[in-house]
This record gives structure tokens, C-alpha cells and sequence, in this order.
């Protein structure tokens, strides 16, 4: 993967949007921010520079104790840029229960949170967490319709097909293309972070001690947009898949695409990866004679006759009567062009079940076998799909 000129140096947005409003997150020592605004005024020698909000979590009284001089430093070189507004104290997944005044019912068209973690030992599960709501937070509360949200990861976190070539190397990184679909947004571009490009820019892990770290050899740039809003193959290979089976009674039917044309038209073509034929089967076998339950015989009729006399034979598979086929079909659901979570693909998995056996001509669904939530999420590329 080449590296090119930073994409936070670029006046649109992977939409094609303008930009002129950047909101940072998380800047703990606004290092960042500043290298950021010094390239932006010597890029924009003839023309305003974006407005520029940074934030940090810390309240001032951490961030001097904290940092010290060098803190006030930074501060006092930020001041310098009119463009440029310094908040602290803002949590970055709740821009939308107490936002600062300058944040109130403002929309910003680059949001940047880069390299960020929980406080204290490192936890994937909580760090997927935290990605988690700061993108729902910036989807809700701070993101226009044409912005991008762009996070910047240490090498490996990420988990998309830049760098997880296996479904071990995704299951232990932060899962960033689906933390975005579960925050309503689709991952659009990934490409190489180089703190180089930045001059000044000194990364710190956060309090208590805001020691540097290093982001690896590789660390990626994913940016991330509002569902649909700039699909492609980015979106199509790392896009989350969930996966259930559809048990129907009887053999497949004699339309090898029936089942497929009936699963798209109820869940929609476009959120559909794949519908294929797993097995077919024979239901467990019956027994041949009925159970008997805690109140005395089962099945003693009123003509005298007992369960074990007559010839019929049955039609559930026992003795002299052949077994009724099942097939099962696994069903794979994935959006080209929109944000899907596990909550609406299972929405499409419920649908899928109370519509398309109808639509098969009255099939009747395996008892037993419907009403199961689909799959984790897995990445479309790690299930074959490349599109």
C-alpha cells in the first residue's frame, strides 16, 4: 500500500464534499493540532484555512498537571490561529448529551480521532467499545451528510483486509468496519498513516503518566462515511457479513434459484452476499410406537383399539412409510451501500423466515430450526466475497 500526501491535507472529502469545518477528538496534548494548523495556513497562503475545533478529554487543571510547560506551549502557539478553537474536557461519545456551546448543533465535514485507546491496560473488547460510541457520537451528533470520520489505528487494530488476512487477525483487533455498521456508518477508504507528515506531532498515551508510544510499523488510516454515501470495493471486501440457515420441510425445489430470487425479494437484493444450498436431509426418526406420559397410555382410542394395533404406517419416517426431506439453505447478508448491524441483519433473517416460505409456494419451515439470531459479524473478503 503506497503512502500519499495525508488525506487531512485535502479540501474534500472521499464524498466529494468541501471542507471547511474539521472538529479533532481526543488531541491529548494537542501536538497534533498544531503541526495540523501550521500545514493548513502555509496551504492556504490565498484562501481562508477550514475552521479548526480541537478537543482533549482532559479538563485544563489534568492537562497543565499533565503536561506542564510544555502544554502551555502548545496552547499558546494555537492561540495564534484564528481559525482554530481549543475545547477541554469534551467526551468524544457524548457529543450529543452536553456539548460545549461551540459544538452545539454544529456540523463538521473531517472529524479526526487518531490512535485512540482506553485508559489503562489495553483491552480489545473495551477499545471496540469506545470506537463503538465515538463513531455513533460523531455519526448523530457532529458528522454532515458529505463528511468522513476519519480514525487513525496502530498497526493491527484495525482488523479490515489492509492488514487481517485471517479471521484469527480480525476476531483480536478492534473490529473497525463493524463498530462503524453498528454506529450507522461504512468504511470508504484505508491507506497509510504517516506520523512523518506531521512536524511536532508527539504521541502520548493517556493519563496518568502521558508517556510516548509507538503506532507500529504500519498504521492505517480508515475513513469512515454515512452508509451509501461513497460505496466501493473498500466497502463491498470489509463490509460486515452475518450468516443463518433457512431449514425448510421437503426437498429443494426444482428451480435451483427459486429459494435465492424469494430471499432477495423479502431482504432486498442489495443486502444479500449469497444464498446456497448447504444439505438436505432426513428428519430424526420417529418412534414406532407413541410415548406414554404420567397420566397412563398415550393414544388409546375410544373403538377399543390400542397404538399398537392398526396397519397405517406413518408418514413421519417410522416403519413402512418414507422419510420427509428437509433442506437447509445458508444465507449470507452483507450491504454494498449502506451500513448494515447485526440487529437489522437480523431484522432481514426474521422477515426472511415469515415471508419466503410463502412465497415457495406454502412451504413450512423446520420446527425447531427458525427464530435463531444470525451469525457474529465476519468481514465479506474472509467468507470469499471480494466484490
Amino acid at each position: 500500500m503506497a503512502h500519499v500526501l495525508s488525506p487531512y491535507l485535502s479540501r474534500h472529502t472521499v464524498c466529494g464534499g468541501e471542507v471547511n469545518d474539521i472538529l479533532i477528538l481526543g488531541d491529548g496534548n494537542f501536538s497534533f493540532s498544531q503541526s495540523l494548523c501550521s500545514l493548513l495556513r502555509r496551504q492556504h497562503q490565498d484562501t481562508p484555512p477550514p475552521n479548526v475545533v480541537t478537543t482533549t478529554l482532559d479538563s485544563e487543571e489534568w492537562f497543565s498537571a499533565l503536561y506542564g510547560g510544555g502544554g502551555a506551549d502548545t496552547l499558546a502557539a494555537l492561540s495564534a490561529f484564528d481559525f482554530c478553537t481549543v475545547l477541554h474536557g469534551v467526551d468524544a461519545t457524548r457529543l450529543a448529551d452536553a456539548p460545549p456551546p461551540p459544538l452545539r448543533a454544529r456540523r463538521f465535514d473531517r472529524v479526526i480521532y487518531n490512535f485512540p485507546h482506553v485508559n489503562g491496560k489495553q483491552n480489545a473488547r473495551r477499545n471496540r467499545a469506545l470506537l463503538c460510541d465515538t463513531l455513533a457520537s460523531v455519526a448523530r451528533a457532529a458528522l454532515r451528510a458529505r463528511g468522513e470520520a476519519c480514525v487513525a489505528l496502530v498497526t493491527g487494530q484495525g482488523g479490515t483486509s489492509a492488514e487481517a488476512r485471517t479471521l484469527d487477525g480480525y476476531t483480536q483487533s478492534w473490529q473497525a468496519a463493524t463498530q462503524a455498521a453498528e454506529a450507522g456508518l461504512t468504511l470508504a477508504a484505508v491507506e497509510l498513516f504517516s506520523v512523518a507528515d506531521f512536524p511536532g506531532y508527539a504521541l502520548a498515551c493517556h493519563r496518568p503518566h502521558g508517556g510516548a508510544f509507538s503506532p507500529g510499523a504500519a498504521p492505517l488510516l480508515h475513513t469512515f462515511v454515512h452508509g451509501g454515501a461513497a460505496a466501493g470495493g473498500v466497502a463491498t471486501r470489509d463490509a460486515p457479513a452475518y450468516q443463518h440457515e433457512l431449514h425448510l420441510v421437503g426437498a429443494p425445489p426444482e428451480d435451483p434459484d427459486a429459494v435465492a430470487r424469494a430471499v432477495r425479494s423479502v431482504a432486498g437484493a442489495g443486502n444479500v452476499l449469497a444464498v446456497r444450498l448447504v444439505h438436505t436431509y432426513a428428519p430424526p426418526q420417529q418412534p414406532l410406537f407413541p410415548q406414554h406420559d404420567s397420566g397412563g397410555q398415550a393414544g388409546s382410542g375410544g373403538g377399543g383399539g390400542s397404538a399398537r394395533s392398526g396397519g397405517g404406517s406413518s408418514s413421519g419416517g417410522c416403519s413402512g412409510g418414507a422419510a420427509i426431506a428437509n433442506c437447509a439453505y445458508e444465507i449470507t447478508y452483507a450491504s454494498r451501500t449502506a451500513a448494515l448491524s447485526r440487529g437489522a441483519a437480523d431484522e432481514l433473517r426474521a422477515a426472511v423466515e415469515a415471508q419466503v416460505p410463502a412465497l415457495l409456494g406454502g412451504r413450512a419451515l423446520r420446527p425447531g430450526k427458525s427464530g435463531r439470531g444470525v451469525s457474529r459479524a465476519v468481514p465479506a473478503h474472509l467468507l470469499g466475497f471480494h466484490g
